[in-house]
C-alpha cells in the first residue's frame, strides 16, 4: 500500500477507475478479464473488507454488480472493452 503524506492510500480504486475481474471472482457469470468501471465505493463491508459497485462493459443492458476489493484490481489497458462469456 502507498500513503501520501496526508495518509490516505494512492493505489486505492475509486470511481471513474476502469477495473478488470480476478481470479478471486465470486460471481460465475464474470470471467478473470472483464472489465467494467467502478461507479461507487469503496464502502466498508465489515471485517476490514471493502467493496465496489462495477458497471460491467459486457452486460447488455447495463448493470450495477457489486464486487470486493479482491475480486478485482486496477485496468489500464486500452484495449477495446470485451466479455468472455
Amino acid at each position: 500500500m502507498n500513503l501520501q503524506d496526508n495518509g490516505t492510500r494512492t493505489d486505492e480504486l475509486s470511481r471513474g477507475d476502469f477495473v478488470r475481474i480476478t481470479q478471486q471472482n465470486r460471481i460465475p457469470r464474470y470471467k478473470p478479464g472483464d472489465r467494467g468501471m467502478i461507479t461507487q465505493g469503496p464502502n466498508n463491508l465489515g471485517g476490514g473488507q471493502r467493496y465496489y459497485l462495477v458497471i460491467m462493459e459486457c452486460d447488455n443492458p447495463l448493470c450495477t454488480v457489486i464486487f470486493t476489493e479482491d475480486e478485482i484490481e486496477r485496468d489500464s489497458s486500452t484495449r477495446v472493452a470485451c466479455c468472455t462469456q
